[in-house]
């Protein structure tokens, strides 16, 4: 009943019932809810509402920085056991999507070339002892491993 206006739609509605005219419909969606809330709304409408909404969010917001590590442990627990899931559709998604994702990330690149080069320079200049020790042990297992062979 999309299109009808919801005074006709309500009307509509409380003659189907028996010309019943205690019958209170949603103000939004036409009634397809029988519980309504002080706004004349069904509850899946009251909870769409901006200022409804924006609290319930609030209260989401608090409620994970009352105790952050519970969401995190349960964020883990379901990526540990939907893990196939989660990794099919990322699967799925990058071939459906990848020839987007990679001109979006040469773009990107393009465009960010100085920033990202000049990230590279300070953190090989704040880690220069560390990566040149790695590197001396990987040449250093190399040659035992040549001189095994």
């Amino acid at each position: 009943m999309t299109g009808i206006d919801l005074d006709t739609q309500a009307d509509y509605i409380r003659k189907l019932r028996e010309g019943d005219k205690t019958l209170r419909v949603c103000r939004k969606c036409g009634g397809r809810f029988p519980r309504l809330h002080a706004r004349m709304l069904c509850g899946h409408c009251y909870g769409q509402e901006p200022d409804i909404r924006e609290r319930h969010l609030e209260y989401k917001r608090a409620a994970y920085w009352a105790n952050p590590e519970r969401f995190r442990q349960r964020s883990r627990e379901y990526r540990q056991t939907h893990r196939e899931q989660i990794r099919e559709y990322r699967r799925g998604y990058q071939v459906t999507h990848g020839k987007h994702l990679r001109e979006y990330s040469a773009a990107y690149r393009n465009a960010h070339r100085d920033e990202i080069n000049a990230r590279k320079r300070a953190y090989w200049a704040a880690h220069r002892d560390e990566i040149n020790a790695r590197r001396r042990a990987r040449r250093a297992a190399k040659r035992q491993q040549e001189q095994e062979n």
